[in-house]
C-alpha cells in the first residue's frame, strides 16, 4: 500500500507552489509565493529565489491558490446555517452565483464562512490558466490556516494578511481586520516562516498532505483531475521512453555481443576454410606421391638396398658408376603420357677404360642368386682419349 501511495503521490506531483493573491480595490493583486516539496512523509519549503509574480513560475506548475482582499467576504455564522444549504448565508443572493468555503472555530456552535463571486473566481482562474499554470487547490480568506493552527505552539495572537487572529487550543477563536502590518515569525515543525508566508504555506500543505476536494468548486475539481491526468500521461510517457531506452540498450548490448560472436565465428570459419583448402591440396599431393610410389614399385617390400650394396661390393676399382636406377622408367618422359615403370629392374650406367674388368664384373653379377638375367649389356667408346661408357640392365628375381 505504501508503494501504491508513493506512485499516486508521484503522479499527482511532489512539488506545489503555494500562491497567496491579495486582491486590490483598484484591480490586480499582490502576490506571495512559496514552493513546497513532499519527500515521503515530510513537506519542506524550497529556498528558491523570491517570486513576486505568477509570470516567474515555471510552465505547467501546480498551484495551490489562496485568495484574500477585495471580493472575499468572511462571515461568522451559526454552525446549523449550512445544514439547510447556503441559502441562509446570502438571503438576498442566488447561491449558484457564489463559491462558499467554511472553517471550524473553537466555539463549535459557530463557523467561519468565506465567500467569493463565481464570475470573479472564473476570471482569476482563466487568467492563471493563460499563464500555463494548473490550479489544483483553492482556499478563500484564512481557511487555509485550519490545517496549520494546531501546529503553531505557544501562540495565541497572530497578524496575517490584514487580519488579527486570536487562537484558543489550536483553533481560531475570533478575527478582525487590521491596518497594522505587523512582522512576526512562526515555527511550524522544522520551518521558520514569516507572517506573510503562512497563507501560501497553508495552501501548499493542504494540496500535498490533505487528500480531499469537497471544499473545491466543481470547476476546480475538474481542473484538478485534468492536471493529474496530464501528470499521469507525462509520467507514463517518460516511463515508456525509459522502458524503450532500456529495451534498446539491452538490444544493443545483445546485438553487440552477438555481432562480436558472429565476427569471431566468421573468422574461425574463414580460417577453417583456408585450412581445409590447404589440407585438400596436401592430400592431393600425398595421393599423387603415393600413386607415384605405387607405380614406381617403391611401395612394395623389396631388397633393393641389399642388391645395391652387392653391386657396389662387386664393382672393381677400375669401373666407376654414374647412375643406379631402381625400377627405371620405360621409355622417355612425354607430356600428357602416363609414366610406366619397369618393376624388378635395375639400370646401371658408368665409365671404364678396362673393358675386360667390366666383363668380369658382369660375370660376377650373373652368378648372384638375386639376378634373374642381364637383359642388356652395352659398352661403347665415343672418344679414344676418354673412358668408355656402359649401360647394364638387370632383371631381379621376384
Amino acid at each position: 500500500m505504501r508503494v501504491l501511495k508513493n506512485i499516486q503521490n508521484r503522479i499527482k506531483g511532489n512539488l506545489v507552489y503555494g500562491v497567496h493573491l491579495h486582491l486590490k480595490v483598484e484591480g490586480g493583486y499582490k502576490t506571495e509565493v512559496l514552493a513546497l516539496k513532499r519527500s515521503g512523509e515530510n513537506i519542506s519549503v524550497l529556498k528558491e529565489d523570491y517570486i513576486d509574480s505568477l509570470e516567474k513560475l515555471p510552465k505547467n506548475a501546480l498551484v495551490s491558490l489562496n485568495l484574500t482582499g477585495t471580493g472575499i467576504l468572511t462571515k461568522k455564522l451559526d454552525s446549523d446555517v449550512l445544514e439547510n444549504g447556503v441559502d441562509g448565508v446570502l438571503p438576498n443572493g442566488r447561491p449558484e452565483d457564489f463559491i462558499f468555503q467554511s472553517m471550524n472555530l473553537s466555539d463549535q456552535s459557530k463557523i467561519l464562512v468565506a465567500i467569493i463571486r463565481k464570475d470573479l473566481l472564473e476570471k482569476l482562474l482563466k487568467e492563471i490558466k493563460e499563464k500555463n499554470l494548473w490550479v489544483i487547490d483553492l482556499h478563500l480568506g484564512i481557511t487555509a490556516m485550519q490545517n496549520l493552527l494546531s501546529l503553531i505552539q505557544d501562540v495565541n495572537v497572530m497578524s496575517i494578511a490584514g487580519m488579527h487572529l486570536e487562537l484558543h487550543e489550536g483553533k481560531l477563536n475570533s478575527w478582525k481586520r487590521t491596518e497594522e502590518n505587523k512582522f512576526d515569525r512562526y515555527r511550524i515543525g522544522s520551518e521558520l516562516l514569516d507572517s506573510n508566508q503562512l497563507l501560501p504555506f497553508g495552501a501548499g500543505v493542504s494540496a500535498l498532505a490533505v487528500d480531499t476536494d469537497f471544499h473545491l468548486p466543481e470547476m476546480l475539481q475538474q481542473a484538478r483531475k485534468e492536471s493529474y491526468a496530464r501528470k499521469y500521461m507525462m509520467t507514463s510517457q517518460y516511463a515508456f521512453l525509459v522502458l524503450v531506452f532500456v529495451l534498446l540498450l539491452v538490444n544493443f548490448l545483445k546485438f553487440d555481443a552477438l555481432n562480436k560472436k558472429h565476427t569471431e565465428l566468421s573468422s574461425q570459419l574463414q580460417t577453417g576454410r583456408s585450412l581445409l583448402v590447404k589440407m585438400n591440396q596436401l592430400q592431393s599431393e600425398v595421393d599423387e606421391k603415393e600413386a607415384f610410389f605405387v607405380k614406381s614399385g617403391l611401395s612394395d617390400q623389396t631388397k633393393m638396398s641389399l642388391y645395391s650394396d652387392r653391386i657396389a661390393k662387386l664393382l672393381p676399382s677400375s669401373v666407376r658408376l654414374n647412375c643406379l636406377e631402381l625400377n627405371p622408367l620405360s621409355g622417355k618422359v612425354k607430356q600428357g603420357k602416363e609414366l610406366i615403370f619397369q618393376n624388378e629392374h635395375m639400370l646401371i650406367t658408368g665409365v671404364t677404360n678396362y673393358p675386360v674388368q667390366f666383363n668380369n664384373w658382369i660375370q660376377k653379377l650373373k652368378k648372384e642368386d638375386w639376378v634373374e638375367a642381364i637383359i642388356r649389356q652395352e659398352y661403347y667408346k665415343k672418344d679414344q682419349n676418354k673412358p668408355g661408357e656402359f649401360e647394364v640392365e638387370i632383371s631381379i628375381t621376384k
